[in-house]
């Protein structure tokens, strides 16, 4: 009787007979974290946990290692295979293999790889780690600023898009960005309050998104005013507490303690150098709509932080930056044309919860261009909300510094890029979005000239989504991105259809593990290894929004990773186990087509000698043998044969005499019969 396992399942849109059969690939006793080919030397790279295992034509293995590291990921970039290494020690890092000593050496340190990706959009080798994600250009990593401290999980793409999970949410890039940071100014529409007649700061609330709190300057009264991002009034915020002397500015952050949400207002313009105390109100942020109705309310709650700046000097200032990272002020001064030098001042205020009088540290100066006509410098500036990037504008101007770990002292003196700004009358403020994907300028009234709100928006690198998702796969068979979270709430299958910006929760299920796609279109998962294995379905195709759990064949094994099946051209996945590398025949076949092949063993089908030379026999226990498909390792169909057999048996010249001549190495024969399909690795020696 044949030996034949068959999975009938009843699909709701297909109401198709489904058939498969887990078989061995490569038996390893090494756990398989990732796997690739190299097209240079045509060999199989497995990222292990004993190293970077490669397997040559007949499988034979040579072991890559550096110390105890294991290896985590591989991937092929200008033609040379690299990997990353280590599992939270000081020796992780990427590292790049030489086939020839098969040896390691070290490309750059870093600390717990999470992925090794070569992006097939911009050609370029990216590596995500604990504290970032970094670019290789051929000669060395290079830190792509919108991830640093940001824990980057995951990194796919398609032809358009490139994707980067992170532990603040996902983020993608469009290939069609040019070289450009930001985009032309965009005016999103008037300030709708007519009491807004001289803005002096903005800020971008992020406990509310899309909504904007702003002020009046000197005189304009103890009000906060809040609108969205189209200019439209949401409401007047009175503190009775405090009063406006002159607010040049407006912050915004989180309480260091408390982590609840504040805003800061800097009472510290003194155009006649008169005033020798100045104020920062510290005020609770109020919870608002971006679509409210206006609103009138009172915030009674606040405090006020009183400084003076040392040796009883006396500074006009009109920027304040609130450094969430070491929950201090920063005040830069605003030069004017008497000014003896050509530098900016910067000064710090700690946070603190009493209202006592404190002196304010002198941190040094940085240069910015002063404005034309009149000589100013900064009026303005702001901090993006993950204290990546600072901004400062004068009147004519607005510039930009990418902080890494450096002070803020340290990166106002690094290098400084001039960002888009079309000038404004009167126009001192600035203010990124809340999620960093742009900022904001505004102007005072001006002449008769109504106040509008203007956008930059952020070109490359973007915040799509807050969505923190453990694995990203894209499907170019229905143009989807596909994620899984197997961390905290909401566990499961995700699926987006606008590059990451929205996600659909496809299919609620903890403890996922890993995500491909096979050349079909069906996307396959697996569960993470348990105390309790049965608790946990392993592994499962999902497709048109079913699931199919394929377990048969697979008990007693742990599910470590899923690749994509480059080898052959038959529609399956690469599974490695605890025991060795598996692959699913022609499951997906029946997915798109409908069809009900039943798929034998592959112990039904006998090849020897294996490895031949010039000639191989096909033996087949029952019946005939019609076509057999030879493939190189790529997955290339080679040829065709149609066979004439006897009794089930077939024979296939190979020699340099026949018509296709065929080199030394791995090839894959697909048999067909009156009615099965089978599939065996060959090896030529």
């Amino acid at each position: 009787m044949k030996r034949v396992v068959m999975l009938i399942i009843l699909f709701m849109l297909f109401g198709s007979c489904y058939s498969y059969e887990w078989t061995s690939y490569w038996d390893t006793e090494y756990h398989v974290y990732d796997m690739l080919m190299d097209n240079s030397s045509n060999n199989i790279f497995m990222a292990t946990d004993q190293g970077l295992a490669e397997y040559n034509y007949f499988d034979e293995v040579g072991l890559y290692t550096s110390g105890d590291l294991p290896c985590n990921d591989v991937a092929v970039y200008n033609n040379e295979v690299y990997a990353t290494l280590g599992a939270g020690s000081w020796s992780d890092g990427v590292y790049i293999a030489n086939l020839e000593t098969e040896s390691l050496e070290i490309v750059d340190w870093f600390f717990n790889p999470n992925f090794l990706e070569s992006s097939s959009v911009d050609g370029n080798l990216y590596v995500g780690y604990e504290y970032g994600l970094n670019v290789y250009n051929n000669s060395s990593f290079q830190t792509v600023n919108e991830f640093n401290r940001k824990k980057s999980t995951a990194f796919e793409d398609s032809d358009d898009f490139q994707l980067v999970a992170t532990t603040d949410g996902i983020y993608h890039k469009n290939s069609e960005d040019d070289d450009a940071l930001f985009a032309s100014r965009q005016n999103f529409g008037q300030v709708e309050h007519n009491e807004l007649t001289e803005i002096s700061g903005l800020v971008a609330s992020r406990s509310n998104p899309g909504v904007l709190w702003t002020m009046n300057d000197s005189g304009g009264g103890n009000h906060l005013y809040a609108m969205n991002e189209l200019g439209q009034h949401l409401g007047v915020y009175t503190i009775p507490a405090i009063s406006n002397r002159d607010w040049e500015d407006i912050a915004i952050g989180k309480n260091p303690q408390s982590n609840s949400p504040e805003i800061y207002l800097a009472d510290m313009g003194d155009n006649g150098l008169s005033n020798p105390i100045k104020q920062i109100y510290v005020v609770p942020e109020a919870s608002v709509s971006p679509s409210q109705q206006p609103v009138t309310e009172l915030i009674q709650e606040g405090r006020t932080i009183n400084f003076e700046y040392p040796n009883n000097e006396f500074y006009d200032s009109e920027t304040l930056i609130f450094d969430q990272r070491t929950s201090t002020f920063y005040i830069v001064t605003k030069r004017n044309g008497s000014n003896d030098d050509n530098f900016e001042r910067l000064f710090s205020v700690p946070y603190t919860y009493n209202d006592q009088l404190v002196t304010a540290t002198y941190e040094g100066t940085f240069e910015i261009p002063a404005d034309v006509l009149y000589g100013y410098g900064a009026t303005g500036g702001d901090i993006s909300p993950d204290g990546n990037f600072i901004l400062i504008k004068t009147y004519q101007n607005v510039f930009m510094w990418e902080r890494s770990e450096d002070s803020i002292l340290n990166t106002l003196n690094g290098q400084r890029i001039q960002v888009p700004y079309v000038i404004e009358p009167q126009g001192e403020a600035v203010a990124w979005r809340y999620d960093g994907n742009g900022y904001f300028t505004a102007s005072e009234e001006y002449s008769g000239i109504q106040s509008n709100l203007y956008f930059y928006s952020k070109l490359g690198w973007r915040k799509a989504s807050d969505k923190k998702l453990n694995k990203l796969e894209y499907n170019y068979q229905d143009g989807k991105f596909y994620g899984i979270k197997n961390e905290g709430e909401d566990q499961g299958l995700y699926s987006s259809e606008d590059n990451g910006i929205n996600w659909n929760y496809d299919f609620p299920t903890d403890n996922l593990a890993d995500i491909e796609s096979d050349a079909q279109g069906v996307i396959f998962i697996i569960w993470k290894p348990t105390a309790v294995p049965e608790y946990f379905n392993k592994v499962a195709a999902y497709y048109n929004n079913n699931l199919v759990y394929l377990n048969n064949g697979l008990e007693n094994l742990s599910m470590l990773s899923l690749s994509h099946n480059f080898l052959l051209d038959t529609p399956t996945v690469l599974l490695a186990t605890s025991e060795g590398v598996k692959i699913i025949s022609d499951f997906t076949d029946d997915v798109p087509n409908q069809s009900n092949e039943v798929i034998e063993l592959i112990d039904n089908l006998s090849i020897y000698p294996n490895p031949f030379n010039n000639e191989i026999k096909l033996s087949l226990k029952k019946g005939n043998i019609e076509k057999a498909s030879l493939y190189n390792i790529k997955g290339q169909k080679l040829k065709d044969y149609f066979l004439n057999n006897k009794d089930g048996i077939a024979k296939i010249n190979l020699d340099n005499k026949s018509n296709l001549a065929i080199p030394s190495g791995i090839y894959f024969l697909k048999v067909k019969s009156s009615t099965n399909s089978y599939i065996s690795k060959i090896v030529k020696y």
